[in-house]
C-alpha cells in the first residue's frame, strides 16, 4: 500500500512537471511571436516611411520639371514675337 502511494506520488511529481514545462513552453511563444509580429511591424513602419520620402522627392521632381517646362514656353513665346 505504502509502495502503490510513493508509486502514485512519483506518477503525479512527473506529470505535475511536465504539464508545469509545456505550460512554460506555450507562453515562452506566445511572447516571442508577439516581439517578432512587432518588430514586423516596427520593419514595415519604417520601409513605409521610405517609401514616402521616396515618393515626396518624386513629387518635387516632377514639380520641378513642369515649372521648367512652363518657363521654357513662357521663354519661347516671348522670344517669338
Amino acid at each position: 500500500m505504502r509502495r502503490i502511494k510513493d508509486i502514485l506520488g512519483i506518477v503525479c511529481s512527473i506529470i505535475l512537471i511536465f504539464l508545469l514545462t509545456s505550460a512554460i513552453s506555450i507562453f515562452a511563444q506566445g511572447t516571442r511571436k508577439e516581439k517578432g509580429y512587432t518588430y514586423s511591424l516596427k520593419q514595415l513602419i519604417e520601409e513605409a516611411e521610405k517609401n514616402i520620402k521616396k515618393v515626396d522627392e518624386e513629387l518635387k521632381k516632377q514639380e520641378i520639371e513642369e515649372q521648367n517646362k512652363q518657363r521654357e514656353l513662357e521663354a519661347r513665346e516671348l522670344f517669338e514675337k
